[in-house]
């Protein structure tokens, strides 16, 4: 999860990276790469409740 005015995800060919396939192939058990709009670097302050959501929605998947 990042968001899209991290400067990190404004470097040069990070969007590349995390959209086109770079990301998964170097952490190959990803399910999906998050992108916040109109958040910076600090997600879980900036839109706590959309955070938190997308947390509840992966622990989730574990449940029996």
């Amino acid at each position: 999860m990042i968001g899209d005015k991290d400067l990190v995800y404004g470097f040069a060919n990070a969007k590349e990276y995390i959209h086109h396939g770079g990301f998964a192939n170097d952490v190959p058990n990803v399910k999906e790469s998050i992108v916040l709009n109109d958040v910076g670097h600090f997600l879980h302050q900036e839109k706590p409740e959309v955070v938190n959501a997308h947390i509840l929605v992966f622990f989730n998947n574990f449940l029996v």
